[in-house]
Order: C-alpha cells, then sequence, then structure tokens
C-alpha cells in the first residue's frame, strides 16, 4: 500500500475509533472532550502570560486579568464538566430564544418560511434550557455518527486511491523511463552528428 493510501486508511481507522467511543457514552465523552480542550487552553494561556508579563506593556494588567480569568473558567470546567455542560447549554439555548425571537420580529409577515424556521428555533431553544445534557448526549452522539461514516468512507477512499495509484504509478514510471530511453538516444545521435563534423 503506497504512503497516500496508508494516510487516509489510518485517518479512517481513527476517526471510526473517535466516533465508536463517543456513541457508547455521548455524555461522558462530550465532558472529556470538553476536560481536554480546557487543559488545551489552559497550557497555551499560560505560554501566553510568561510572554505578556516579559513584554511589561501598557494593558499588562488587563492582558493579565483577562489570561487569568480564561485559566479560571477552564479549572473550573475541568473540576465539573457536567455543570460545565449545563452552563454551556443555557447560554447556548438563551442565544438561540433571542436570535430567534429578533428574527421573527424583523422577518413577520414579510417572509412565511422564516418565521415559521424563527418559530421552531424558539422551541428547540426551550428544549435545551429545559435538558442541556440530554440534548448535549444527542448532539455527540449526532458527531458519532458522522465520525463513524466518515471514518468508513476514508478507509474506502484510502484503499481506492491505493488502488488506482498504484496501477498509474507503474504507467507513469513506465513513461518516464521510455522519456529517459529517448533523451539517451538524442544525446547520442547529437553526439555522433558533433564527431562527423
Amino acid at each position: 500500500m503506497n504512503k497516500l493510501g496508508l494516510r487516509q486508511v489510518i485517518v479512517g481507522i481513527l476517526y471510526l475509533a473517535l466516533g465508536i467511543m463517543t456513541l457508547s457514552r455521548p455524555v461522558g465523552s462530550t465532558s472529556v472532550y470538553l476536560m481536554v480542550f480546557s487543559s488545551i487552553i489552559i497550557v497555551y494561556t499560560v505560554y501566553e502570560l510568561v510572554f505578556i508579563i516579559k513584554e511589561n506593556s501598557s494593558r499588562l494588567r488587563m492582558r493579565v486579568a483577562n489570561s487569568l480569568l480564561v485559566i479560571l473558567i477552564c479549572t473550573l470546567i475541568i473540576i465539573s464538566p457536567y455543570t460545565a455542560l449545563e452552563v454551556i447549554g443555557y447560554v447556548l439555548g438563551t442565544f438561540v430564544i433571542i436570535s430567534s425571537i429578533y428574527r421573527l420580529i424583523s422577518h413577520y409577515k414579510k417572509h412565511n418560511n422564516l418565521s415559521i424556521l424563527s418559530v421552531v428555533m424558539i422551541v428547540i431553544g426551550l428544549v435545551i434550557i429545559l435538558d442541556p445534557v440530554t440534548i448535549a448526549g444527542y448532539a455527540a452522539s449526532f458527531v458519532a455518527i458522522s465520525l463513524i461514516l466518515i471514518g468508513g468512507i476514508k478507509i474506502l477512499i484510502g484503499f481506492a486511491v491505493n488502488k488506482f495509484t498504484g496501477s498509474s504509478f507503474q504507467m507513469f514510471s513506465g513513461q518516464q523511463a521510455e522519456e529517459k530511453v529517448i533523451e539517451k538516444d538524442n544525446e547520442f545521435i547529437d553526439v555522433d552528428y558533433k564527431d562527423v563534423d
């Protein structure tokens, strides 16, 4: 198997593994992902904070306070990921409701389809606020199924690319070898003519 096909197969297997793990425990997996991303953000923010302190710029206090706030929020997410899921659900649901009400007011009587969509989005926002953890589980399941499908497609593409590039590579290398022979023949002919002159 060539490198391109092998890379596609490896990526596909990783997608499949991640999708299956997420699908087996959607809420637990989501909380683990939140903890991992929060840890990465903390490491990056601490690294950035060191350079901010070294710079000693005019906005030093504000930038340090901002970095410390980010570290505090991410630490709270790591300590209690389920609470973080609930808070994110409340914030997201509230945002969906407010933006949908605004769209409903602005498009009312002008575009019936957009008005219906806005009402549906308000209902979805309310559902998210009522049970954010369950909705997070459903969203994670949807993402997991998508990852499994993408992983399967990537594995199929890897095998197809391997089969296609294997035969085309052989044809290409054969053409290259033939071109090199022709070039050598041309060089030989040029040398013979120079010798005759």
